[in-house]
């Protein structure tokens, strides 16, 4: 992947899910001390999150909610039947076509082929 030179176009939706995972992972370390990451990790790593979308290197773009559901509800219809792809996947693949993304970020070779099949530019 080539330089950014623009910001990473992200919903709240995936914002929230993010915090959210990281906190969570705190958690889980409190509860079992070989999982998870340690509080002081997750506070860092929000920070680092805040000042990505404070700098501009991400930005937040509002999406409707009524909208999005409906464009995942479309895509589980036509992909998750053969594809397998999950809610929270088939939601960012929603959130990233409403805003007209021109690139797609994954990890998720699931995800990656139904984006990759619904029409986005996916870096893999």
């Amino acid at each position: 992947m080539e330089a950014q030179s623009e910001p990473i176009i992200v919903t709240s939706l995936l914002v929230f899910e993010l915090e959210n995972a990281i906190r969570h992972s705190a958690w889980l370390r409190r509860q079992d001390r070989t999982k998870g990451i340690s509080v002081e990790f997750a506070t860092s790593a929000l920070a680092a999150l805040q000042s990505d979308l404070e700098w501009g290197r991400l930005r937040s773009e509002p999406c409707d909610l009524d909208a999005l559901v409906r464009k995942a509800c479309d895509i589980s219809h036509r992909r998750t039947w053969s594809d397998g792809c999950r809610t929270m996947d088939t939601i960012h693949i929603a959130g990233a076509l409403l805003l007209n993304a021109n690139r797609f970020l994954t990890f998720d070779i699931v995800q990656k082929n139904v984006a990759d099949a619904e029409g986005l530019c996916v870096d893999w």
